[in-house]
């Protein structure tokens, strides 16, 4: 259970429409790469990988996918307007699953 002041906190922060969608977005990298972890295991083996941890694999995603975007599709495509906070709010997204993947 959260402690009752944290959660109060955390009702009354309030993040810009745009840094929360980055928020949710990463969570749901996270997420997905979380539940595909075993798939890389079976592939890394084939290849000849002893072992990667699922933290490591889950942050590396997180990482990729919030950089990736902010350089794809923000700079070099000039769809959106880069910046490194958007960036930096994925990967806060992200943690939770992050933290609760551990070995």
């Amino acid at each position: 259970m959260a402690h009752p002041k944290l959660l109060a906190f955390m009702l009354t922060l309030s993040l810009p429409q745009d840094k929360a969608n980055h928020t949710f977005y990463g969570n749901v990298a996270a997420f997905i790469a979380a539940l595909t972890w075993p798939f890389f295991v079976m592939l890394g083996v084939h290849l000849g990988l002893t072992h990667f941890s699922r933290r490591l694999f889950v942050g590396a995603v997180v990482v990729t996918v919030a950089v990736g975007k902010e350089v794809i599709y923000d700079w070099l495509m000039k769809l959106g307007t880069p910046d490194p906070w958007d960036a930096a709010w994925t990967v806060i997204g992200g943690m939770p699953v992050w933290v609760l993947s551990g070995d």
